[in-house]
């Protein structure tokens, strides 16, 4: 096999690699024959391959003239701003990894103006460069030599990859935010060089310093390189050109130092050059070891816990050199092997707390092993790793909390508790130290006794201590709010419509223990910006308890907190992700390995505060009472319940349950649904007509009883209920009637309720359709109720009536009442019955006339205008004459009364309503009215009989132009029929006979008018006397 061919054609493969897949595999091998033949062709003038590839390594010197912009991805850019690139408008771009060949970013680009040099200096920049420029080339491939298509590419890809693996992993873009920044590494350097000062031994401190850390080894002395010098290659290989620093260093001969003239066989396993260190006595079970071995290895200075912590360096190979020490020792049989391994153990776990991955990728049964294991040891972590175990820690517990599907469990708010301890300052902390459990408050206490601590010995001052611990705060603030605000809290939030009562238990715990006693606690102990967390966190909870409970103004929120949520403008990132949270009119959720796009419950819950908060809120007051009343009936003894009390929740909570937010009623209905199953069934179980229930109550319950139907066995016994109530129909109206007649004032001179005229009449109807002989078939006692509530409801319309002005008509409701209750009085067994019925038939004339009177207005002229065909006056006097006929019935009934009815209803005779209509037969307008009339009538006579006088030349009349007037009583028969021919046959018959006829009907009409008017005889009486 050609090895030329196959290192210039597969450079990624090794020979051994290329000649197994000669061997195997069939494609390979056709491939590398065509690649050789090509290969062969050394003098080739023009490329067959299209297009043609040559690989070039450069190393360029040169001058240039650029600038650079700044370019973020989308996550640097919410970090930074806290709002999205969109938003901002920012212009958007893909650029090239600088480290990973082929893939690309997409993110924006900003101006550098203005950028704080900090930000500046962290930021990926791009720069637009003008170059004029020296450089040498070396070609790792021509097209003349090209013996694949794609071979360039290989080639060019395999010699990047080279230079990538070449270089340190810090510069790699993966590691690049790991990067420690210039402030980071010159306050840990200070605080080195403090540490240093006030070691009580300087000198054997820096020799127990030189063997620590991973990355640092025992000193060297220059190494002497051993490189071919011919450069030539024993089988040719594609690799970086220039510059040696970006290729695979040579092997390295270490020079034997002047120390340690013998090779060591173990180089991890390395006695100290100095003494022991100072620690060593203080460490009893390392001493052990160390007494038992004779001699202290280098690699026990990484197994002290305590140093570990203090300097913060990782242990490294050092702990393969201490288990090499106990495999020895396990040989041997030293019992002190024991204490070694777990040294070592523990070691490692702090090892990997210290200087392993971060603590959020690392897999929790792992994490809590080395939590328990530098527990059990009375460890603890430094301030900075406790505030990202703190977050880690919190994470898992919320996590445990929402996996219990019960939210009302025990489980579960005993989960919950344990989360809220961990991240609520003001919740005592449990008995235990133990970095397991690890909580806020155990946080600021243990960086407050290191800065203390510090100040103490003088590692600190007064003012840079203030300073550490103000800039602890703030960091632990951003974590604290990191931790409240946490990736599975958000998940929580989106995930509402099947985790709604979790996350309301979540927000319920925080509110009812954030009071305003701990918060001036917190305010006391702690400074602002741990305020100011929970202050975030209230408000973020208020909204959503606003949105999830149904109850107004629930643990102090209102509609005000939703707003300020929804409408969030601020450029805190985490209100931002909330509000998009409750806006978004969708939500993404994954169901395994499927994601899946919902309606958004948070919109809907929204819409429900729109359109029935404003009902809710003026309703709760009232549920509140009914919940009250409701708890306070006995379901052990139903039939004793107010059925009034109970009929009356069940008709407001049927409205109150689709008026107001859902849910809300839910105590409420349950308790309605014990109550009202308990008293149906006793109902059932009672003796026909035993139980005083009105149809009316009936239809309350059973309306009652229909919002449980999807209850077990509730259908079936509303069944029963509707049947009972059909057989008992009769007895049913009849015992509303009654309960409506007993609920009426003893007293008939109480205050009127107009609305027991209605409710009275619809039951008697109901009564009456059901049979017309009920009242005989009632007892004694119950036809007296029933006269009670004939009189009361008398005493109603009455009150009304009496309260009408004289001349304006009464309500026509009350007035068709009263027309009713005559129908009923009529039938009843009242001793006033027939006083009533006179004064309900009064009222009736009483009405018309009002009603017929109220057609026309203004004097007795205008009204005589309005009516010239007298329509409206005949009317009226028609109504005058039943009134006075009513008026005289009336007067005449209650002469009749007996004395034993008049004192037990003396009370109705308070409303005897004579009075009210006796001043119409004397309305003074009429009387003018009927005068003019009449007068007018009187002047029409007069002028007819002036006609005929004129007509008959007044031959009839009795002066001296009666034909008659010129003849003797001694006048013959002709001188009789001489002065008639004279006279009265000069006149013309027929019109004198119709100017008589129209007199005799002008008569007619006036005697006509004199009856209509009989109740006002002085204003017709000369007409009477004209007629």
């Amino acid at each position: 096999m050609d090895m030329a061919t196959a290192v210039a054609a597969w450079p990624n493969s090794s020979w051994e690699e290329s000649s197994d897949r000669f061997h195997k595999d069939p494609v390979f091998k056709a491939a590398f024959k065509a690649a050789r033949a090509e290969k062969k062709k050394v003098m080739q003038t023009e490329s067959k391959w299209n297009p043609p590839s040559a690989v070039l390594s450069t190393i360029c010197r040169s001058r240039e003239v650029y600038t650079k912009v700044g370019f973020l991805s989308e996550s640097e850019v919410a970090n930074l701003t806290g709002s999205t690139a969109k938003a901002l408008k920012l212009t958007a771009g893909t650029v090239q990894l600088e480290d990973r060949p082929g893939e690309t970013l997409k993110g924006y680009y900003v101006s550098l103006l203005g950028m704080p040099s900090k930000l500046r200096g962290a930021v990926r920049k791009i720069k637009l460069v003008w170059r004029i420029a020296n450089q040498v080339d070396a070609y790792n491939l021509e097209p003349q030599n090209q013996i694949t298509q794609d071979q360039g590419l290989k080639l060019f890809h395999h010699v990047c990859d080279s230079a990538v693996e070449t270089k340190d992993s810090a510069l790699r873009t993966v590691n690049r935010s790991k990067l420690l920044t210039y402030d980071a590494m010159m306050d840990k350097a200070k605080n080195l060089e403090q540490e240093r000062q006030v070691e009580e031994q300087a000198d054997e401190a820096e020799e127990v310093d030189e063997g620590e850390g991973e990355e640092e080894s025992p000193k060297e002395d220059d190494a002497v390189v051993d490189l071919d010098k011919d450069g030539g290659r024993a089988a040719p290989a594609i690799g970086i050109a220039f510059a040696p620093e970006l290729c695979p260093q040579p092997t390295k001969r270490r020079r034997k130092s002047a120390k340690s003239a013998d090779p060591d066989p173990e180089p991890e396993v390395q006695e100290t050059d100095g003494n022991m260190p100072d620690w060593l006595a203080e460490d009893k079970p390392l001493k052990s070891v160390v007494s038992k071995l004779g001699r202290f290895y280098r690699c026990f200075l990484n197994m002290n816990p305590e140093q570990n912590l203090i300097n913060r360096k990782p242990a490294g190979h050092q702990i393969r050199g201490a288990r090499t020490i106990l495999d020895t020792m396990e040989k041997n049989g030293n019992k002190e092997a024991s204490t070694l391994k777990n040294r070592i153990i523990l070691v490692e776990h702090l090892d990997n707390l210290l200087h392993g991955p971060a603590y959020s990728t690392v897999p929790r049964a792992e994490l809590l092993s080395h939590l328990t294991a530098i527990s059990h040891a009375n460890l603890s972590l430094p301030t900075d790793l406790r505030q990202q175990l703190l977050e880690r820690l919190a994470n898992d517990l919320l996590t445990d909390a929402l996996e219990i599907e019960d939210s009302t469990s025990e489980a579960f708010m005993k989960a919950l508790e344990v989360y809220m301890q961990r991240l609520h300052v003001w919740m005592p902390d449990k008995a235990s130290d133990s970095e397991v459990e690890l909580s806020a408050s155990m946080v600021i206490k243990g960086a407050k006794e290191d800065i203390a601590y510090k100040k103490q010995f003088g590692k600190l001052s007064q003012d840079k201590a203030t300073e550490q611990l103000n800039e602890f705060y703030e960091d632990f603030s951003a974590i604290l709010m990191e931790a409240l605000c946490s990736d599975q809290f958000y998940s929580l939030v989106k995930n509402v419509g099947r985790k709604k009562n979790h996350l309301l238990k979540l927000c319920e715990a925080f509110l009812k223990g954030y009071t305003d006693e701990v918060k001036e606690k917190i305010a006391t102990e702690y400074p602002e910006c741990i305020l100011n967390c929970y202050e975030r966190l209230r408000k973020m909870y208020l909204g959503m308890v606003a949105l999830l409970h149904p109850e107004p103004n629930y643990l102090g929120s209102s509609p005000a907190d939703i707003n300020s949520v929804r409408k969030y403008r601020g450029a805190d990132m985490l209100e931002c992700a909330l509000r998009d949270c409750l806006t978004s009119q969708t939500v993404i959720l994954q169901k395994g390995d499927v994601a899946e796009t919902e309606a958004n419950p948070w919109v809907r819950m929204y819409d429900e505060v729109l359109s029935r908060g404003e009902t809710t809120q003026k309703q709760f007051p009232r549920l509140q009472e009914l919940e009250k009343v409701l708890e306070a009936m006995d379901t052990d003894a139903p039939l004793r319940i107010d059925l009034e009390l109970l009929c009356q929740a069940c008709k407001e909570l049927s409205e109150m349950k689709g008026s107001m937010r859902e849910g809300l009623c839910t105590g409420a209905l349950k308790r309605l649904e014990a109550v009202v199953v308990s008293w149906v069934k006793a109902l059932l179980k009672a003796e026909p007509g035993s139980v005083d229930v009105g149809s009316n109550a009936m239809k309350h319950v059973q309306s009652g009883l229909s919002m449980f139907t999807g209850s077990a066995g509730v259908s079936k016994l509303a069944d029963n209920l509707s049947k009972w109530r059909k057989s008992s129909q009769k007895t049913l109206v009849a015992c509303e009637l009654l309960q409506i007649c007993r609920g009426f004032p003893a007293d008939l001179q109480s205050n009127m309720n107009p609305s027991n005229i209605s409710s009275f009449v619809d039951a008697w109807q109901a009564c009456w359709n059901c049979s017309n002989d009920f009242i005989a078939e009632l007892s004694n006692d119950k036809q007296k109720d029933v006269n009670h509530g004939i009189a009361w409801v008398f005493r109603c319309i009455a009150g009304v009536v009496k309260a009408t002005e004289v001349e304006a008509p009464a309500d026509a409701r009350v007035m068709g009442a009263a027309l009713k209750l005559g129908v009923i009085v009529k039938n009843s067994t009242h001793p006033l019955k027939g006083w009533i019925a006179c004064q309900l038939e009064t009222m009736q004339a009483g009405q018309d006339w009002r009603q017929t009177w109220a057609l026309g207005d203004g004097d007795a002229e205008a009204r005589i205008e309005q009516d010239p065909d007298g329509v409206r006056l005949a009317q009226v006097l028609k109504a005058s004459i039943r009134l006075r006929k009513a008026l005289q019935s009336n007067a005449d009934a209650q002469v009749g009364l007996s004395q034993e009815d008049l004192e037990e209803y003396a009370a109705l005779l308070y409303f005897d309503i004579q009075g009210q209509y006796q001043p119409l037969l004397s309305q003074s307008v009429l009387m003018d009215v009927v005068s003019l009339k009449a007068v007018k009538h009187i002047e029409h006579l007069n002028e007819m009989c002036e006609k005929i006088l004129e007509l008959t030349k007044e031959f009839g009349a009795s002066n001296e132009n009666s034909w008659k007037y010129t003849l003797r009583p001694e006048s013959t028969m002709d001188d009789i029929f001489a002065a008639y021919k004279a006279t009265l046959e000069t006149l013309d018959g027929d019109v004198a006979a119709a100017a008589a006829s129209k007199l005799g009907e002008a008569c007619k009409e006036s005697r006509k008018f004199i009856e209509q008017a009989c109740v006002y005889a002085d204003a017709v009486r000369d007409l009477e006397t004209s007629s």
